[in-house]
């Protein structure tokens, strides 16, 4: 399940995501696109650790940050108070069915969304739980592997994170496979070496995902409930392309 692979990289995500860099290349884009519509109540499905909630809270924006990992919550309720900022366990419809017309914006970032797609549960389903929540106008900004960049190679390798803490020293390295049918495998290895040891001790999480193409996403977030769809190739609003390692996109409820 989703909720365990989370829960057992928790501790490593932010240095496994390289967390500041993140922030340096989304805030701005998210900041500019939520102060243009005037708004202050943001929702972040999928909030993990915290970051991207807690950078916008301290531009003055009223966040909460729901995800249904309880390492994860754990972890970003930790982390430094932040005023107009609050953490909650709980899932897409859990929120949907008390907050209706509550936030101005919400964000669902860092490949989220197919973690939220099931055989059961479709895309457009999904996105149908998510206009409710927004108030007339409101934003919803979704950002997520590029499918067709993955399919291209086979497979593709995030960057590999590497760091020391006390003498123990830790490698991450994270790759999404195309398994050919309907869904990407998500597989992350970590291994560890502590300074009493001359080996390194490794383990393996998997995750498969759905597979979201791109022009799916426009399907189910330019219809019914949403409108004015803008999709870009990353967070400086590059153009689309079928080489573009990600997809960032933003809609507004009707």
């Amino acid at each position: 399940m989703a909720d365990t692979f989370y829960d057992r990289l928790a501790e490593e995500y932010e240095r496994m995501t390289d967390e500041p860099a993140r922030l340096r290349n989304d805030v701005p884009f998210l900041l500019e696109e939520i102060r243009q519509i005037g708004g202050v109540e943001v929702l972040d499905i999928g909030c993990g650790t915290g970051g991207h909630a807690r950078a916008l809270a301290a531009e003055g924006l009223h966040v909460l940050g729901i995800d249904t990992s309880s390492a994860m919550i754990d972890k970003a309720r930790s982390g430094p108070r932040v005023e107009g900022l609050r953490f909650e366990q709980c899932g897409l419809t859990e929120i949907a069915s008390r907050a209706s017309g509550r936030f101005d914006a919400a964000i669902c970032l860092g490949n989220t969304l197919p973690h939220l797609v099931t055989e059961e549960t479709s895309l457009a389903k999904i996105s149908r739980q998510i206009a409710p929540l927004l108030r007339r106008n409101g934003l919803f900004i979704g950002q997520i592997v590029n499918v067709i960049w993955v399919e291209a190679a086979g497979v593709r390798l995030q960057p590999v994170r590497s760091w020391t803490d006390a003498g123990k020293e830790t490698l991450i390295t994270r790759h999404y496979i195309n398994t050919g049918g309907s869904t990407i495998l998500m597989l992350v290895s970590r291994m560890i070496r502590r300074p009493d040891e001359t080996i390194w001790r490794a383990e393996t999480f998997h995750q498969h995902l759905q597979k979201i193409m791109p022009i799916e996403v426009e399907r189910a977030f330019e219809a019914g409930p949403w409108t004015n769809y803008r999709s870009y190739g990353g967070w400086t609003k590059e153009a689309l392309l079928e080489s573009s390692p990600s997809v960032v996109f933003v809609t507004s409820r009707r």
